[in-house]
């Protein structure tokens, strides 16, 4: 067991290690952010993509301002995200998280070099007091 838990260090910086590299390797780079550094990097990233994978129905009731809907659950997610700049920035987001999951592991499978989600989705934006408009 003593050798065990002296050996969880060394194997913790190793995975650690392995991670950076595969990301340093194909060039994405992925954060999930709460929802006050979600907004901070909207407001830096102004050639950002800002994504709701939310229904068309959802995205009416409420959205974050400048958001273009594409829904992730709809036939055709792969074709519209298709249409998006790989190379700029892309800013993602649902109503819980799930869906804004799912989203950012398809964009890293096409390519994504940025991606940014927004942990909780448009729930913790809300609880945060952040705008949403109609």
């Amino acid at each position: 067991m003593k050798k065990l838990i002296k050996f969880l260090p060394v194997l913790a910086i190793a995975v650690l290690a392995v991670s950076c590299s595969s990301t340093a390797q194909n060039g994405q780079s992925y954060k999930r952010l709460d929802a006050a550094s979600f907004q901070t990097a909207i407001t830096e990233h102004t050639d950002g993509q800002l994504i709701d994978v939310r229904t068309p129905g959802e995205f009416a009731e409420g959205h974050i301002a400048n958001a273009r809907n594409i829904n992730v659950n709809g036939a055709d997610f792969s074709k519209q995200i298709k249409s998006l700049d790989i190379n700029l920035p892309v800013l993602v987001y649902c109503r819980s998280g799930h869906r804004s999951s799912i989203a950012t592991k398809e964009m890293k499978k096409s390519g994504f070099k940025e991606i940014y989600e927004l942990n909780r989705g448009i729930m913790e934006w809300q609880s945060a007091g952040l705008p949403i408009v109609k």
